[in-house]
């Protein structure tokens, strides 16, 4: 019981419990001493944004091995009590191992790596969670949940658990760019580089890479011959030319061509006159056992004119006070590495009981001719 003069003192205190009640109200009996009346008092209580946010759903995220996941509003939810749920924020406190928690604004935009995102990103569809590729199967991260109070209210840490469902081992793939291509000079060697030969694979480092030469290098013209040179190791010769009894190469590694250990050694004898054209196939394999095959490498052999002509003279019959056609048949002329119509004959010494003729002139020293006006006839 209380007096109106208690009134009037201030004396009397309503006392809200902190509850998240916004009504309330009293009913009050007013007596004077002889007559009574009841009155109903009612309390309107203003809300305090005192609650942090909380996680109504927090589902299991699942993911394919090195593939990206949406984290859906229906995965992961929140509520506050006290302020617009939109702008519930969760701040990640603990990083995934795994993967990571990025924001994708639209299709076809580049995503990026985020520490927090609104409940408001959630449902717009642009919070993601992508794996890494790597061996780890199950990953976890932590968020800590606040409102846009002044201070904010935060949640108890939160854990989101994530599983990673493993896809069937990929064979190795290529790196854009590798040309598989060389051109060389035919007295030269080379290194096989990983500009010219690069496979990667996510399951396997470059020293488990392992190429077999599954056809050893073949000419693809019309030039025949069974060596076509060799792959080879490049610690295997005690320098880097070409040397017949340096091993041939049948196994390797990436590594191994990462660190210019294996190079290419042209045909020992000379190629002839024309660029020849040259492939080898491979096959690579990963350390699980997946391999691509049928991975052909082409070489362009360029020739090198480092060898004189070959001459090889017969005796010329001719009568006493005769003459005779000096054909093919008396001076052979070869060069392995030049084309026939190149070859010139020149003259140095005049025969002493006699004299040359050519297209009917007297041959004079200095003066050449061809293999062509042998054939002809003309000297």
């Amino acid at each position: 019981m209380f007096t109106v003069n208690d009134l009037r003192a201030g004396l009397v205190f309503y006392h809200h419990d902190d509850s998240d009640s916004t009504k309330d109200f009293i009913i009050f009996r007013i007596s004077d001493g002889h007559h009574q009346t009841r009155h109903k008092f009612p309390i309107k209580i203003l809300p305090k944004d005192d609650s942090p946010p909380f996680l109504i759903t927090n589902m299991l995220v699942e993911v394919l091995e090195g593939q990206t996941t949406l984290l859906r509003g229906s995965t992961l939810k929140a509520s506050d009590m006290d302020s617009s749920d939109d702008y519930i924020l969760f701040n990640i406190t603990r990083l995934p191992q795994a993967g990571e928690v990025m924001k994708i604004p639209g299709p076809g935009l580049t995503g990026y790596p985020v520490s927090h995102f609104l409940q408001k990103d959630l449902s717009q569809s642009i919070v993601y969670y992508r794996h890494l590729g790597n061996e780890v199967f199950d990953d976890s991260f932590e968020v800590v949940l606040s409102d846009f109070h002044d201070p904010p209210n935060f949640s108890e840490p939160q854990v989101i658990v994530v599983h990673i469902e493993a896809v069937p081992d990929q064979p190795p793939k290529e790196v854009p760019g590798s040309t598989r291509c060389l051109v060389i000079k035919e007295t030269q060697v080379a290194h096989i580089t990983r500009q010219q030969l690069h496979f990667v694979d996510q399951e396997s480092p470059d020293s488990e890479l392992t190429y077999t030469v599954t056809t050893p290098p073949f000419y693809t013209g019309h030039y025949s011959s069974p060596d076509a040179g060799r792959l080879f190791l490049v610690d295997s010769v005690p320098k880097f030319t070409k040397d017949s009894n340096a091993p041939v190469l049948r196994l390797f590694t990436q590594h191994a061509v990462n660190f210019m250990k294996v190079a290419y050694m042209p045909p020992i004898m000379d190629i002839g006159p024309y660029p020849q054209y040259i492939q080898f196939i491979l096959s690579v394999t990963n350390h699980l056992g997946k391999t691509i095959t049928g991975i052909c490498f082409n070489i362009t052999l360029m020739p090198v004119d480092n060898q004189p002509p070959q001459v090889i003279t017969n005796a010329l019959t001719v009568d006493e006070g005769g003459e005779h056609f000096l054909d093919p048949e008396q001076l052979q002329l070869s060069d392995v590495d030049s084309v026939l119509e190149a070859l010139h004959v020149e003259l140095r010494r005049e025969p002493q009981h006699g004299v040359l003729h050519l297209h009917g002139h007297p041959f004079t020293p200095g003066q050449n001719f061809t293999l062509q006006d042998l054939i002809n006839h003309k000297v």
